[in-house]
């Protein structure tokens, strides 16, 4: 047989030679695995007391260079064991002492092992004082004082495996080791295809509005004011420096106006923000963010000492109650108050609600002592202890910069103020992002020709703060009463208002009377009339007494008169039962001196009331009503075209009726505007083109071809222009904007109605390319807008005589004519062929604007009329039945 032997045996087996310290750092480097990479600043192992043997401390050669960073160590990990270097046998060098003379070695670049180390002591004669945590945690940094002569040593004991000179520091700073036991590797970093991944994507820088728009540095250091805060300064310089203008405010405000001058920038910033912010108490931590800059004290101390800002503690004393802190303290503040005073709450609104319940109880100390005290000084102590010192604007500087506003910025739209949308609209216009056709290089008049002392200002003041404080209650829900009682006020007031003070509004500018107090009493009573209709009937008899007051006058928004005869009559006629007088007030209206277009309004009351049935009323005075109705515009005498079109049944949608249309994209929902267009252009293909534009067509063409009449001061006439920032002169709304320029205004109606076609499109192509496309105007482009092409267009099939016709309307009554102008325009490119169509759906009822604006067209020859949408358009009895030409 034959001798079997295993494999095995054909292969020697070699034993490794593997020391015990060997062993254990093998260990040690399983148990502690190295991150890819990392790079930590050396921590020494654990010191320990040198002993009493010879020990010879590691030399550093002294050609090596100095660096002032920390030196760092890479730890690979063992799984890239080809760019692991090589480790030294521990068996042929023992663990030694290393000491560390600090008044020699000043270059050693020291690496930290992966292992945890001990931090180390730096005291021979106290070791237990070494141990201190606070010492520990310290980094042992490699670079020291090169200044200290001492001759103290750091005793460290290392192993040659945890020591590493480096012949150069890296670039790159320590790293703090990451949780995970692997971090990639930047040498060789490797995603894999099939796993997600975050990607850490940095937003855009985004400009801070707050800093100066010339400066990419800000003004954080306080040099340079931010454009916010220039804007303030800038009125402030123009104030103190018009004498006609300084006599408006009182003294004490020129005072603090003239200190704001002297203020640090930073103060400014600070006074400014606060304006503009909503008015409150502000804590440290609110302002630091306001200013950008922590040491507030000298800020605060200037604006203190000149009158800007008030503390809300003085000494033991302070003026804030318990909703100051609430709107300032936040959830986690509250809790903590209520934590301390064992009150469980789940929201901020539960801790408030708590904290003022439990400031009203009345502790048990009282049966104590006998004496009645609340809980209120310890819940209000709480409060300030985490509210701190909080800031407020002064009562003084907030009028005062409200009363500067208003005066400096007198002829801009006066929401901008009330809504608090002024520097938004300053940094727009400097920004380009949104201008306003006024030149800057125009000069203008200023706020003395409307004021001639303070106390008219302080009047109007009064007045429009008024009407603000209506505006805003006659928004929200169940304030009727509010705006009542406000009407009364209004009422009160006006009334009061003597003999020399009337005289002085009327020998202004009819429109510069509505910077007067007057007139803001005036704007209250005609818009309180439509709340005053809902409320009790004594609240009626008040309503008739302000419209025959509104109609009695003559100075002040006349172009409102046959409104207020008509909602006169009807509160007469519906509320108080009393049909015969409401007779006698339409009648009193038609025979009064008003212009024949405004007297249109009261015509559908007048027929209505005349053919009723079912009231008293005398043949008389139902015959002059019907004389005088029978000239009113009717919608049966115009002409239409009815349109069948079955809309989508939104019985549950409140909204505008909706039709479907299938086109080759797909199933499309249109307005009643749209099926219009679609009719005509995709069905009847009776014209190429057509928009959904009502008078943007109208006003962009008259804007176009009078813009340097409208935008130049009239000769001779002030108070036209008194800021830059208005959209329209402050005349264009007012019957002497014709009046004013009577002459200019009809030569140029002869020259466009005279000139060819081709004249009048340059004109308006001029003007077109001069004007920014951001400039607020009547010009309406852009986007939504419409397009040069489009209006050529439009203007060639129509031809100088349809652009005469309309700009002659809207140059004698802007105000009224620029709107009720008709819903489509149509133009056929081929035939030359223009339309212009009022839309209506089943439901709808045309104003009186729309009429007369249709009956001007077709009396100048131009082609227009209804155009009825949905599926039963001749229901109503006020409408043609029959199709006209139209169709």
């Amino acid at each position: 047989m034959f001798n079997s032997r295993l494999l095995t045996s054909y292969f020697p087996v070699f034993k490794s030679r593997v020391s015990k310290e060997r062993i254990t750092m093998s260990a040690e480097k399983n148990n502690n695995q190295r991150s890819l990479s990392l790079k930590r600043p050396l921590t020494p192992k654990k010191a320990t007391i040198p002993s009493t043997q010879d020990v010879t401390p590691t030399k550093v050669p002294e050609d090596k260079p100095t660096q002032d960073a920390e030196e760092v160590v890479d730890l690979i990990s063992d799984s890239e064991d080809e760019v692991t270097p090589p480790k030294r046998q521990a068996n042929d060098h023992p663990s030694k002492i290393l000491v560390l003379d600090t008044s020699e070695q000043e270059e050693l670049d020291v690496f930290e092992s992966p292992k945890r180390r001990d931090t180390p002591t730096t005291s021979q004669n106290n070791p237990q004082a070494s141990q201190s945590s606070d010492y520990f945690t310290q980094t042992v940094s490699p670079v020291l004082n090169s200044s200290t002569q001492s001759t103290e040593s750091i005793v460290c004991n290392v192993s040659p495996s945890d020591v590493w000179v480096s012949p150069k520091t890296p670039s790159k700073p320590p790293r703090t080791p990451s949780k995970s036991p692997s971090t990639p590797s930047p040498r060789s970093k490797y995603f894999s295809p099939n796993k997600k991944r975050s990607l850490t994507k940095k937003s855009p820088v985004k400009r801070k509005l707050s800093l100066p728009l010339s400066s990419s540095q800000g003004s954080s250091n306080g040099n340079k004011p931010d454009d916010k805060t220039l804007f303030l300064l800038t009125i402030v310089r123009k104030f103190l420096e018009t004498e006609s203008l300084k006599c408006l405010l009182e003294t004490e405000s020129q005072e603090l106006l003239s200190k704001f001058e002297f203020l640090d920038y930073l103060g400014m910033r600070l006074v400014c923000r606060l304006y503009w912010y909503q008015p409150g108490w502000y804590n440290a931590e609110s302002v630091v963010k306001i200013t950008q800059v922590d040491d507030l004290l000298e800020i605060i101390k200037s604006l203190v000492d000149c009158g800007f800002i008030i503390l809300s503690k003085f000494g033991d004393k302070t003026v804030m109650e318990f909703d100051d802190y609430f709107k300032i303290l936040k959830k986690p503040e509250l809790d903590e108050i209520c934590k301390s005073l064992k009150i469980k709450t789940s929201s901020k609104q539960d801790a408030v609600m708590a904290l003022k319940t439990f400031s009203r109880q009345i502790p048990i100390t009282n049966l104590l002592l006998k004496v009645k005290i609340t809980n209120k000084a310890r819940v209000l102590e709480l409060l300030q202890s985490k509210a701190g010192i909080c800031y407020k604007l002064s009562d003084l500087a907030r009028t005062t910069l409200y009363n500067l506003h208003v005066l400096m910025y007198l002829g801009m739209d006066f929401n901008i103020l009330r809504e608090k949308k002024l520097e938004l609209l300053l940094l727009n216009d400097k920004t380009s992002a949104e201008t306003f056709p006024v030149s800057k290089d125009m000069v203008l008049d200023n706020a003395s020709v409307v004021f001639q002392d303070k106390e008219e200002f302080y009047r109007y003041l009064q007045a429009y703060r008024l009407y603000e404080d209506y505006v805003t209650k006659s928004g929200q829900d169940g304030s009727t009463e509010s705006c009542a009682n406000i009407i009364r006020q209004a009422y009160e007031m006006y009334r009061g208002i003597d003999r020399k003070q009337m005289e002085r509004y009327q020998s202004l500018p009819v429109w510069l009377r509505k910077y007067t107090a007057a007139s803001d009493y005036i704007r209250i009573m005609a818009d309180g009339v439509q709340v005053l209709k809902r409320m009790k009937t004594e609240e009626h008899t008040l309503a008739i007494d302000i419209l025959e007051l509104l109609i009695s006058q003559t100075t002040f928004r006349t172009h409102k008169k046959a409104l207020w005869y008509d909602q006169e009559a009807l509160i007469l006629q519906k509320y108080l039962k009393n049909p015969e007088k409401a007779a006698r007030v339409l009648i009193k209206g038609f025979k009064s001196d008003m212009a024949e277009h405004l007297k249109d309004a009261m015509k559908p009351r007048a027929r209505l009331l005349a053919n009723q049935k079912n009231i008293v009323l005398e043949d008389a005075l139902r015959d002059a009503l019907r004389q005088y109705a029978a000239h009113e515009v009717l919608e049966s005498c115009l002409p239409c075209a009815h349109v069948y079109r079955q809309p989508i049944d939104n019985h549950n949608v409140r909204g505008k009726i909706k039709f479907t249309e299938y086109t080759a994209d797909g199933k499309a929902k249109l307005s009643v505007e749209d099926a219009c267009l679609s009719h005509y252009i995709n069905n009847e293909k009776e014209f190429t083109h057509g928009e959904h534009w009502e008078g943007d067509i109208a006003v962009t063409i008259f804007t176009l071809l009078f813009w340097d009449i409208i935008y130049t001061p009239p000769r001779g006439v002030a108070g036209v222009f008194l800021s830059h920032y208005q959209r329209y002169p402050l005349d264009m709304f007012s019957p002497c904007f014709y009046t004013n320029r009577r002459e200019a205004i009809d030569d140029r109606l002869k020259c466009i109605q005279e000139g060819t076609v081709e004249d009048v499109l340059q004109m308006m192509k001029r003007c077109w390319d001069e004007r920014p496309e951001t400039e607020l105007s009547d010009i309406r482009r852009g986007s939504g807008g419409m397009s040069w092409e489009s209006v050529s267009q439009v203007l060639l099939c129509g031809g100088p005589q349809v652009a005469a016709a309309l700009c002659r309307r809207l140059a004698k009554d802007y105000a009224y004519c620029r709107s009720g102008y008709p819903d489509v325009t149509l133009w056929n490119i081929h035939t030359k062929k223009l339309k212009f169509l009022e839309v209506k759906s089943d439901s709808d009822t045309p104003s009186v604007k729309q009429l007369q604006w249709l009956k001007y067209l077709l009396d100048n020859g131009i082609s227009a009329g209804f155009c009825y949408v949905g599926v039963n358009t001749t229901r109503k009895q006020a409408r043609a039945s029959d199709a006209d030409s139209l169709l």
